[in-house]
């Protein structure tokens, strides 16, 4: 049985729950984004994950993926939607009674955090983009 697929045609379909183009090859069904990086440069992913640096799941283009580890692609994944501040990291300690109510903080490893209490929201959005550049240059491309 051969392809329903004609040359040049664009190959999958998109996986609207989970955001990713995917299609079938030998009746196993793969990421697209996967195959293009493979094409690409020659190089199975295997256990590594393939992070799109905007955090558009449908950007296939070469220029907008990159091989990392899970962490990494984690800390590029878009802010929560139930983040009430918009911007990951920060906190507003509602329930205490403290002069700086807001707390920036950073996961730098397993078991390790940074953590710094502020008085306006705005200074500490500052500290967490702060951290993340001196501590993970490069790794969070994103702005929400």
């Amino acid at each position: 049985m051969g392809s329903r697929a004609t040359a040049g045609s664009v190959a999958g379909c998109l996986d609207v729950e989970q955001g990713y183009w995917r299609t079938r090859i030998d009746k196993r069904l793969f990421h697209v984004h996967r195959i293009i990086y493979y094409m690409h440069y020659g190089i199975e992913p295997g256990n590594k994950q393939i992070d799109h640096k905007n955090g558009d799941k449908s950007d296939n283009f070469i220029e907008n993926l990159r091989l990392v580890d899970r962490s990494i692609n984690m800390r590029n994944m878009k802010t929560q939607g139930n983040n009430a501040l918009g911007c990951r990291g920060v906190h507003e300690m509602k329930d205490c009674r403290r002069a700086k109510p807001y707390r920036s903080y950073i996961r730098l490893s397993p078991g390790k955090e940074m953590y710094k209490y502020f008085s306006t929201l705005e200074e500490a959005i500052e500290q967490r983009k702060a951290w993340e550049a001196e501590f993970f240059p490069g790794v969070y491309l994103r702005e929400d």
